[in-house]
């Protein structure tokens, strides 16, 4: 799930990924990832990382530094300049019965100690409320609230997409238990924020995706060419994107649709649906921008991404099923069960091809060249490093 996630993070046109429960090697660490900096935590005690934060190397306006002092293997805490600006990021994981390492606590502290600097906090910290989308409240949601309301902090969590979904005894099971929130002088900064059903089929988490416009107090006069834009609009052939849209939409009953008898699956779906259609006319009307890097394993394959491509489209029927008539359990099963198989091959179906991939390297190397590539390789990477850190 870790590659393929790093696929979609290191292709597309995101600075920062807050990553919760990553894979990790025999250390308990997550391996090095080029051209991004990894903020990852280890204890004493060698815990597992569960918590950590990725930055794209080589961003204009834009540094990191680590905090090791309110850190752990759980909280990963990074303070970013952007343009002179200070905002403190904040990834976070705690486990589903108990809280192992303290992290809200430990979050709790954090927060006392920066008073009302600019922050952001993302994680899965496996609690339910019906602030950010749940049916009801559990210890864990409340205790969050509590905290977030003890510290002027402001649910960013919008929509009722699940950002976990599992099958147990056999039925489809969904939840919010992924959560971001953000202090009272940073929570405006927000912006788009809406959970992503294609960054990563293979896990049981959505992606949340969400962008931090910035508005820095200082003037600076230098160009930022790092953009979340999407598309070249400065090169778009308008009437044909006005002929694209007017014609998608025709074809569609959107415009039929009362707006006043949606409830809020159908609103969603309903705007779901509007987006699509005006990215179909700006593909048809404007070149995209690059996505600015690539991250594609030599073993990655068309079948591979076809399988992807299935997952993701058996997911999004399956939200589809749930946005219609969330009675429909029976239908909304199938689909899950059908998602789950799917799934399930697919990540099957990577390791494999990896595996496969590392064998026939294996077997191309003779006696002689199989060390002076070895040495070679060990020349010439750079050891891991940990982040630069900043203790107060």
């Amino acid at each position: 799930a870790l590659l393929e996630f790093t696929r979609f993070f290191v292709a597309g046109e995101y600075s920062i990924a807050l990553v919760s429960e990553p894979y990790v090697d025999s250390t308990n660490l997550v391996k090095s990832i080029p051209g991004v900096q990894i903020f990852q935590f280890p204890n004493a005690s060698s815990d597992r990382i569960k918590a950590c934060i990725f930055v794209k190397e080589g961003i204009p306006c834009f540094s990191a530094l680590g905090f090791t002092q309110y850190s752990s293997p759980n909280l990963s805490v990074v303070q970013l300049k952007i343009r002179a600006t200070p905002l403190f990021i904040v990834s976070a994981y705690v486990e589903p019965d108990a809280d192992n390492l303290s992290t809200i606590e430990r979050l709790d502290v954090f927060l006392t100690g920066i008073g009302d600097s600019r922050c952001v906090v993302g994680g899965d910290f496996n609690g339910w409320h019906p602030i950010w989308g749940s049916e009801r409240a559990n210890a864990r949601g409340s205790a969050l609230t509590d905290l977030a309301h003890g510290h002027d902090f402001f649910f960013c969590n919008t929509g009722v997409t699940p950002t976990f979904e599992t099958i147990t005894h056999g039925r489809h099971r969904t939840s919010i238990i992924d959560i971001t929130m953000a202090s009272a002088s940073t929570v405006d900064w927000i912006e788009n924020w809406t959970v992503n059903l294609e960054a990563c089929p293979i896990s049981q988490h959505n992606a949340v995706v969400f962008d931090i416009h910035a508005r820095c107090d200082r003037h600076y006069g230098g160009n930022n060419a790092h953009s979340t834009f999407r598309y070249k609009s400065h090169k778009a052939n308008w009437v044909k994107f006005k002929i694209e849209l007017h014609t998608l939409m025709t074809n569609t009953d959107l415009l039929d649709i009362p707006l006043s008898s949606l409830d809020e699956y159908g609103l969603e779906s309903f705007v779901d649906r509007i987006i699509e259609i005006i990215h179909a006319a700006c593909t048809e009307s404007m070149p995209a921008k690059g996505s600015g890097g690539r991250y594609r394993p030599p073993w990655w394959t068309d079948a591979l991404e076809s399988r992807k491509a299935e997952v993701i489209g058996l997911h999004r029927q399956l939200h589809a099923a749930r946005h219609r008539s969330p009675q429909l359990q029976d239908e909304i099963d199938r689909l899950s069960h059908e998602t789950q198989t799917k799934r399930t091959l697919y990540a099957q179906e990577l390791r494999d091809a990896s595996t496969a991939n590392f064998r026939e390297f294996c077997n191309r190397q003779s006696k002689e060249n199989v060390w002076s590539l070895t040495n070679r390789l060990l020349k010439e990477t750079a050891p891991r490093r940990p982040p630069i850190t900043l203790k107060l």
